[in-house]
């Protein structure tokens, strides 16, 4: 992974976190295009992946609705974003603030060894990142990664 995609991911969240600085409570539990998630519920979403990829255990939380989650990987995500719906949008955004900053020190302190080793991720057996990995039609665009980042902003600023 090169730093640029590093420093990308950082832009993209400062971007998030400024946005997200103002937000009263009515625009924190605005309603997003994923279903039964709020504003908060998508930072909730970043932060629990930026949790699960610092090794950091789940909660222990059983949502009490799961109607709209559709596989195992939605009731992971569920369970981690309604574990959070018990905070206020400026609690969850402060832990956004702390998770991301930790996560710029390990990808910062990463090697091209590390980013190539291969273990079980989201997409199954492969290297430790790779949603890092440039998207195949053009070297020069950026990571998928990134890409996700940046549509999450772009929804949120479209909601505030």
């Amino acid at each position: 992974m090169s730093q640029q995609i590093v420093d990308l991911m950082e832009t993209v969240w400062q971007s998030l976190s400024a946005l997200c600085d103002d937000f009263t409570p009515a625009q924190w539990a605005a309603s997003t295009e994923c279903p039964g998630w709020s504003v908060q519920d998508q930072i909730s979403h970043l932060v629990g992946s930026e949790c699960r990829l610092l090794g950091r255990p789940a909660p222990a939380h059983e949502p009490a609705d799961t109607s709209h989650v559709r596989n195992d990987v939605g009731r992971s995500n569920e369970a981690l974003v309604d574990y959070r719906r018990q905070f206020s949008g400026a609690q969850v955004l402060a832990e956004f603030r702390a998770v991301t900053a930790e996560r710029q020190s390990v990808l910062r302190a990463m090697t091209a060894a590390d980013f190539a080793a291969e273990t079980d991720n989201p997409l199954g057996r492969g290297p430790l990142y790779p949603p890092f990995t440039p998207i195949p039609s053009s070297p020069r665009s950026p990571s998928l990664l990134f890409l996700f980042f940046f549509l999450r902003e772009l929804h949120l600023r479209l909601r505030s």
